[in-house]
């Protein structure tokens, strides 16, 4: 490129940096001066001087301020690109140095900005809503430790009264209720006079515990039975308590047979609402039975399944135990525990439970005839279930099955129940 292309650039470069600089302010322009008139023309020549005076003195300030401007832009266009580009960015280096730095206030002010948010935002509801929560739960407790005594004090005149309803020929009931409580017993009481005893149980259905009062006379046969408020659904296993129809098909029935749904007729859809009820009364039936009455629930053991159960035994003898749910018990020459223990499907379940003399599981075989087909029926042939007990000294490992709800916890009472009468079968062996 050209030494005077290069000068062109330069020029041009010059050009537009200088017509980017703020011209000079310019001045008001004055209107011309009149011609004088005779009466002005006969007024001191001082005063005339003096606006001539002013106006030499702004053209040559006008005058100076050009050349320096002539000056300044014929000296920028014999300056090359790069140093032009050069006193530019001093410039503006000396520009950014003049510049007042900035305040430190309004820093400030923006760094506490986020905090205000965060605590109105996030903070504040959180901590109101705790506070909140806390003054609801105080009030709750407060509430609820001065009512609780008068809702038990209610309870118990409630069945109290049933009590007698129940047994209308006893005036008085004295508290016999064991302690701990054996399964789903909630209270015995017996009547004076000898007219019977009142035992509450309860069973568990579809919205939880299903309590019941049945009263036993001296005949050992059912006198009543009354269910108390339970969680069930309303126009379903709310008949338990309004359907006198329901509850009248227990009345003469013997306290020594276990009841199943082939014994009544159940309410209608409302399946695990009358299996919480009939495991109520057989609970009641067979405390009454077993430890009042000092008898058994007895169960014919099959010769086949204890032969199953006690595979190293030449011979085996039954035992008298007297424990909650107990129907039979045997000892084999081998030392082996076989416990018969009743238990509450669908319907009446047993377990026969083999154990050795340290409780340990050694077999399990269940009759579950009387369950529903296909389902907790085939329970007693479902070995991989079975053998979740085997070798174990207790339930906490086993799982239960899937659409078969009411068999495995049955099955899982009976078990627990075996397991739990072993010492009463070591002190009469």
């Amino acid at each position: 490129m050209s030494e005077e292309t290069n000068k062109a650039k330069g020029q041009e470069v010059t050009e537009e940096v200088v017509d980017k600089k703020p011209a000079a302010p310019k001045k008001e322009t004055k209107p011309a001066a009149k011609k004088p008139t005779a009466k002005a023309a006969a007024k001191p020549t001082a005063k005339k001087a003096e606006p001539e005076t002013e106006t030499k003195t702004e053209k040559a300030a006008e005058a100076a301020t050009a050349k320096k401007a002539e000056e300044k832009k014929v000296w920028t266009r014999q300056l090359p690109v790069d140093e032009i580009q050069k006193a530019a960015a001093q410039q503006q280096a000396d520009t950014a140095e003049e510049a007042p730095a900035a305040k430190p206030g309004p820093a400030k002010a923006k760094l506490a900005k986020p905090t205000s948010e965060v605590w109105q935002v996030w903070l504040r509801p959180v901590v109101v809503l705790v506070v909140i929560c806390l003054i609801t739960s105080l009030l709750l407790g407060v509430t609820n430790s001065i009512t609780l005594p008068l809702v038990t004090q209610n309870a118990a005149a409630a069945e109290d009264a049933a009590r007698k309803e129940l047994l209308p020929s006893a005036t008085n009931f004295e508290n016999v209720t064991p302690t701990p409580l054996p399964d789903n017993i909630m209270s015995v009481y017996k009547a004076d006079g000898d007219a019977g005893y009142v035992v509450g149980a309860y069973g568990k259905g579809y919205g939880g515990k299903v309590p019941a009062l049945v009263a036993i006379n001296a005949e050992g046969q059912i006198a009543g039975v009354k269910f108390l408020e339970n969680g069930e659904t309303p126009g379903l296993g709310q008949k338990l308590i309004t359907d006198k129809n329901f509850t009248q098909q227990f009345t003469g029935r013997s306290a020594d047979k276990a009841l199943d749904n082939s014994d009544i007729d159940g309410i209608a859809a409302a399946t695990l609402s009358t299996n919480a009820a009939l495991t109520a009364i057989n609970a009641a039936t067979n405390y009454y039975n077993i430890n009042i009455m000092g008898g058994t629930l007895a169960y014919n053991l099959p010769e086949d399944a204890l032969a199953q159960l006690m595979p190293k035994a030449k011979s085996w003898q039954q035992l008298e135990v007297k424990a909650d749910k107990i129907a039979g018990a045997y000892l084999g020459d081998d030392g082996t525990y076989v416990l018969v223990a009743q238990g509450q499907g669908e319907k009446t379940l047993y377990a026969a439970v083999a154990m050795d003399n340290d409780g340990t599981i050694t077999a399990l075989w269940l009759d579950t005839s009387k369950e529903t087909p296909t389902i907790g029926l085939e329970m007693s042939e479902n070995q991989e279930y079975i053998d979740q007990y085997v070798g174990q000294k207790d339930t906490a490992g086993v799982q239960g099955v899937a659409g078969v709800t009411h068999t495995s916890d049955g099955i899982l009472s009976a078990v627990e129940a075996a397991l739990a009468a072993l010492p009463a079968a070591k002190e009469v062996a």
